[in-house]
């Protein structure tokens, strides 16, 4: 199983969504992380992870066309989680080729926004090679507001709008924007390691809720 976690823009939380994904399945799966932005986002949490008590994942660096490399690690792990550049690039476009699963996290902003009209392009072409892009390419609704004030309208916006994307199908699960995910990142952790006395309970429930849409029904049998 691949899951791609990509986008054309930056700053959407790609790196946090992916760390908390491994943070999930690594407990339960043999997780591979792929690395494939040249920022190196992963390779420095997975370090942090290293130095401190947590055991680290086992970790790839890919770039360019990687497609090929990741269906020979697919055949040892049973989940890799594949975190790319914020723009349309080589890798991007490789790997949605062979993909299971491809999320794209986005923020309710225009320039956001705006960039799913190409991706909703590029899922049309990519199709035609990767048949489990007709109904497993998602939108994941990120760094949403906590104002209860505009929550609803917010995402009442993202909806309308990926409503007329065809390709793109949007998570019913929405990602806050809290402190806790920065964190996360600073000390090489997920949200799924914090020890009892120290969880975060509302992010936890988020990503709980995103974790229980990825393995339902026609995914059950293969990463849950």
């Amino acid at each position: 199983m691949i899951i791609l976690i990509g986008s054309n823009k930056g700053g959407t939380g790609k790196t946090t969504t992916a760390v908390n994904l491994a943070s999930y399945f690594g407990s339960k799966l043999d997780v591979l992380l792929c690395d494939s932005d040249n920022q190196q986002s992963l390779v420095q949490w997975n370090a942090l992870r290293e130095e401190g008590s947590l055991k680290p994942f086992d970790f790839v660096c890919l770039y360019g066309e990687i497609a090929s490399d990741l269906i020979k690690y697919s055949e040892k792990y049973d989940l890799i989680i594949v975190d790319v550049a914020g723009r349309n690039s080589k890798e991007f476009l490789s790997v949605l080729s062979i993909c299971d699963i491809f999320i794209s996290p986005v923020q309710c902003t225009q320039l956001d926004l705006n960039t799913l009209l190409h991706l909703n392009e590029q899922i049309e072409v990519f199709k035609g090679y990767n048949e489990k892009l007709i109904d497993r390419a998602y939108i994941l609704h990120n760094r949403a507001t906590t104002n209860i004030f505009i929550q609803n309208t917010e995402r009442k916006n993202i909806e309308e709008f990926i409503d007329e994307l065809p390709n793109l199908k949007l998570l019913k699960t929405s990602i806050s924007e809290r402190k806790i995910f920065k964190d996360c990142i600073s000390e090489g952790k997920g949200i799924f390691d914090y020890s009892e006395d120290e969880k975060p309970a509302k992010a936890l429930a988020e990503y709980q809720s995103l974790i229980n849409e990825l393995t339902e029904e026609e995914l059950s049998n293969e990463i849950a």
